[in-house]
């Protein structure tokens, strides 16, 4: 995770804290302009006829998806 992210985002999902989480996700992701990847409105484009713009697209998702997952502590059940 960038320096960037930890130094902006503070809140980790503990199981306990979704609310919270989420509300401060969503406005980490669109101050970055990048919500559509988590709502669904910015969908891949379409690998065989663009494949440059959804090479593009999937690293820009990837990057979100990896938000998600290093700012979610696993819990023990």
């Amino acid at each position: 995770m960038s320096s960037e992210m930890s130094e902006t985002f503070l809140i980790h999902s503990n199981g306990k804290n979704y609310s919270a989480w989420a509300f401060h996700f969503m406005i980490f992701v669109k101050g970055k302009d990048l919500w559509g990847h988590v709502d669904g409105s910015s969908p891949a484009p379409d690998k065989i006829k663009d494949k440059e713009q959804h090479a593009r697209w999937a690293v820009i998702d990837a990057q979100v998806m990896a938000w998600i997952l290093g700012l979610s502590n696993p819990t023990s059940s």
